[in-house]
């Protein structure tokens, strides 16, 4: 029973330690793209071996920028930010299944990257409200669940990888201008 018990503990540390560095490879993975360090044919390959749905024909990038940071990492120890920072991935990711396929991601210290991906085509209005509807359910699943506040900003539509950096950059400077 004892030496159960004790494969059964290294079993779920094991688990965790996989879930750790799954995120932070995505973390880095997403960190080269959007600097466009990582070629475009080498993306399709990296997705599938972790075993990401995203890559579809259309979809836009989004950030996810938390609103009181400073709040967050004074409150909060810097594993309890890292527990967080995982749990609001989770809950964005979960949120995103409720819409289409996607993925996100922890990309800075108070934001987020994510992607919206459909197979059919959309008019621009119907892909402006997904987003809306999209945006709107990650600020109240966030602060439903994490009591976290956040701010939402929705690049357009895109096709192919090798517009990911534009669609990020384009994302990026409609955050900043919340």
């Amino acid at each position: 029973l004892d030496e159960v018990r004790k494969k059964e503990e290294e079993f779920q540390l094991l688990n965790i330690t996989v879930l750790e560095n799954k995120y932070r490879v995505r973390k880095q993975f997403f960190n080269e793209l959007i600097r466009g360090e990582i070629p475009p044919h080498q993306v399709s390959n990296f997705t599938n071996r972790m075993e990401s749905q995203f890559f579809q024909a259309n979809y836009c990038c989004f950030i996810i920028e938390m609103n009181l940071y400073e709040n967050f990492r004074n409150e909060y120890s810097a594993v309890d930010q890292n527990i967080l920072k995982y749990a609001i991935t989770n809950v964005i990711e979960e949120t995103i299944m409720n819409h289409g396929r996607g993925v996100a991601s922890d990309l800075a210290d108070n934001r987020f990257i994510g992607f919206l991906s459909w197979e059919s085509n959309r008019s621009e209005m119907e892909t402006e409200y997904a987003c809306q509807a999209l945006g709107s359910q990650i600020v109240t699943h966030l602060q439903q669940y994490l009591n976290q506040k956040v701010s939402v900003a929705f690049g357009g539509p895109h096709r192919g990888w090798e517009s990911i950096k534009h669609a990020y950059t384009e994302a990026h400077n409609i955050s900043e201008d919340f």
